[in-house]
């Protein structure tokens, strides 16, 4: 069952959070009246306060190690956000390659200290760190990524939004042969899975033609023939990163394929690899740094007792960023 929060309250009486925060806290503001009346509805929806953090407990941020390492992640400027803000927080800020090794330590930590928070960057806790969690009062929030768990917070990117950005931009521009480009061992991850779903439902409902094609793990030039065999005759390219954006626009250079003058080629994430291809990639902005600084803001009024409106859902619209890879004009006028 889905815990009640003071958002149920609010909105089963007519008032707004701030007020039902202040009624159930006993602050000032509230008429005795109206504080009554929010305290019988809260009692009658059996809610039950979530803990205000207790002085000298630690909340914890976790995400993989190579995520810091300079150059190395798509998002490691975006990341240094979220572990500068944690840090002036006093988190505990846990960096992990190993999986296994990362479950068992939260599961210590949170065992064996008061933990109020517990962040998961770009992973999915797993199920008995959520129980462990829970039964400590831990709070426990996902950025990017979907959970579909109603004790978790996630904050995430409308990758539905996104690929209908795409499909958009193709129809703009008469480009209505394309496929939707992602690594075989990435198909199945939700993200994937959205944005081809927004992407292909715009296309197919504009009657134009679109389909997923898998890049296999192989020599560069064999990647490209493969695509070329398996697309048909396309010329619009959606691939589900950047980095497989990047390879497609190196590998279609060694097979003679010109980008955009026969090929419109979009990414995703505007990470440091548009600056490298040739002409430059056009790409979907993914709002990692808003959701990094949306996820502290968000724990920081928590640790100052403002309201109490955990587990929270927020997803953010990311938006499209046209270079000369999907449109020939900006290609062209970069190099006259």
């Amino acid at each position: 069952m889905k815990k009640v929060t003071i958002r149920d309250i609010a909105a089963a009486t007519g008032t707004s959070i701030a007020t039902v925060s202040r009624a159930l806290q006993g602050k000032p503001g509230v008429s005795e009246e109206l504080r009554e009346r929010l305290k019988e509805v809260a009692a009658r929806l059996n809610y039950v306060p979530r803990p205000t953090v207790k002085p000298g407990s630690i909340m914890m941020l976790v995400f993989p190690s190579h995520y810091l390492r300079e150059g190395s992640h798509v998002f490691g400027r975006e990341v240094e956000v979220l572990y500068d803000r944690a840090a002036e927080a006093k988190m505990l800020v846990m960096t992990q390659t190993d999986h296994d090794a990362e479950v068992e330590a939260c599961k210590k930590i949170l065992k064996e200290q008061d933990v109020s928070v517990l962040i998961y960057f770009c992973g999915v806790p797993r199920d008995e760190i959520v129980e462990v969690a829970t039964k400590q009062g831990t709070e426990v929030i996902v950025i990017h990524r979907q959970v579909d768990n109603p004790y978790i917070s996630t904050f995430i990117s409308d990758d539905y939004y996104g690929g209908q950005l795409v499909a958009e931009h193709f129809l703009a521009t008469g480009r209505r042969k394309a496929i939707y480009l992602v690594p075989e061992d990435t198909k199945g991850r939700y993200s994937a899975r959205e944005r081809f779903a927004g992407f292909s439902d715009r296309m197919l409902q504009a009657g134009a033609e679109v389909q997923m094609v898998t890049m296999p793990k192989a020599p560069l030039e064999e990647r490209i023939r493969y695509v070329q065999k398996q697309g048909g005759d396309f010329n619009a390219v959606f691939a589900y990163s950047d980095l497989q954006a990047r390879e497609f626009a190196e590998g279609a250079a060694l097979v003679g394929l010109r980008i955009p003058e026969e090929v419109s080629l979009v990414g995703y994430n505007n990470s440091n690899h548009v600056g490298v291809t040739t002409p430059e990639l056009s790409s979907v902005y993914w709002p990692i740094d808003k959701l990094c600084h949306m996820v502290m803001d968000h724990v920081e009024r928590y640790v100052a007792g403002r309201y109490d409106v955990f587990p929270i859902q927020v997803s953010v619209r990311p938006r499209l960023i046209i270079r000369g890879s999907s449109d020939l004009s900006l290609c062209v006028s970069k190099t006259s």
